[in-house]
C-alpha cells in the first residue's frame, strides 16, 4: 500500500501536514484509510481511520478523531478529491461547502 505527506492550506487561514495512507486490516482483510494531522509537528498528530469508499457521518468521525468541525470538515474533503474512491460521501457538515470552508 502507500503513503503519501503533504501540506494543505485550504484558504480558511490553516495549514495543515497531512499524511494519507492506505492498508489491509489484518483481521477482515479490508482496504482500509487512515488521515493523520501532524497538528504537533512532525512528531506526532491526530489520526482518523476508515474503510475506503466509505459514507463518513459528521458526528462519527468527529468523535473517533480528536478533531474539531473546522479543521475536520476541509481535510475530509480534500482527501475525497485527491484520492478518488477513498471517501464515498462527507455527510453531516451542511455549514461547509465542497471545499470544507465555513460559509458562515
Amino acid at each position: 500500500m502507500s503513503t503519501t505527506n503533504y501540506v494543505l492550506e485550504p484558504g480558511n487561514c490553516s495549514r495543515y501536514e497531512l499524511l494519507y495512507c492506505e492498508y489491509t486490516d489484518r483481521n477482515y482483510g479490508q482496504t482500509m484509510c487512515a488521515i493523520t494531522w501532524l497538528c504537533n509537528g512532525s512528531r506526532g498528530g491526530k489520526t482518523l481511520t476508515f474503510v475506503k469508499g466509505d459514507n463518513l457521518w459528521s458526528s462519527y468521525v468527529l468523535e473517533k478523531s480528536g478533531m474539531n468541525a473546522a479543521d475536520l470538515a476541509p481535510i475530509l474533503y480534500d482527501v475525497k478529491k485527491r484520492f478518488p474512491g477513498s471517501i464515498g460521501e462527507v455527510q453531516g457538515f451542511d455549514e461547509y461547502d465542497a471545499n470544507g470552508l465555513w460559509r458562515g
